[in-house]
């Protein structure tokens, strides 16, 4: 069975990982982006877990200096490590390899979705 993007999203913040405020921000920009850039895009219940997923994935490689694997990433996701490979590919396309968000662009409200530990 496949995991919602709320389910994923619980999973991701409850695990090990913390999905930090500027990834956040950043991976709704490429969501936001790549649907404005492509207009034969749809994101649909069908498809959501996906995208979120593979958007988190793109965010965090590009801001972390120790980030999960893809394997990670398809565990939690409940996708396959191929299928999260070619995601990653497709957005990667889709935004022209432009990752940059912007603050115009960032029209997401971040705010702390998880308690940083104190050791």
């Amino acid at each position: 069975k496949q995991k919602t993007a709320y389910e994923i999203s619980l999973g991701l913040v409850g695990s090990e990982m913390c999905i930090r405020d500027s990834i956040n921000a950043e991976y709704m920009g490429y969501i936001n982006r790549m649907k404005a850039k492509n207009e034969t895009i749809s994101i649909t219940l069908l498809n959501v877990h996906s995208v979120l997923l593979t958007a988190i994935l793109v965010a965090t490689k590009l801001n972390e200096d120790d980030f999960f694997g893809n394997s990670y990433y398809a565990k939690i996701g409940a996708v396959s490590g191929e299928q999260i490979t070619l995601c990653e590919s497709k957005m990667l396309d889709y935004l022209d390899f432009d990752l940059y968000v912007g603050e115009k662009e960032n029209t997401m409200n971040v705010s702390g979705r998880c308690k940083q530990s104190s050791q």
